[in-house]
């Protein structure tokens, strides 16, 4: 784990007009703050919409701005929620 240094912005999670995630958004998203000259993303942070999301929408998120970020900057992966055995399970599963 890395000492994390500056600023670090928490990225939104863009959706199309029907509720899906717009993955393609997000990229750009992830480009902008990377272009932008942030010092690291957070992603999936608990103030935001991460809480309501299905654990399928999570994991698409993570991968795409892991993909998207190409270990550019370092990445803080929100994992939270009301649901203790979710959780649980979501941490032995999550490898970042």
């Amino acid at each position: 784990m890395k000492n994390l240094r500056g600023t670090g912005v928490a990225i939104v999670t863009p959706f199309l007009g029907d509720g899906a995630l717009d993955l393609n958004g997000l990229k750009r998203v992830v480009n902008f703050c990377v272009e932008g000259g942030v010092d690291y993303l957070v992603v999936l942070g608990t103030t935001g919409e991460s809480v309501t999301l299905e654990e399928v929408e999570k994991r698409k998120i993570m991968q795409t701005v892991l993909e998207e970020n190409a270990s550019r900057l370092p990445l803080v992966i929100g994992i939270g929620g009301n649901n203790t055995a979710r959780l649980v399970r979501e941490l032995q599963e999550t490898d970042m």
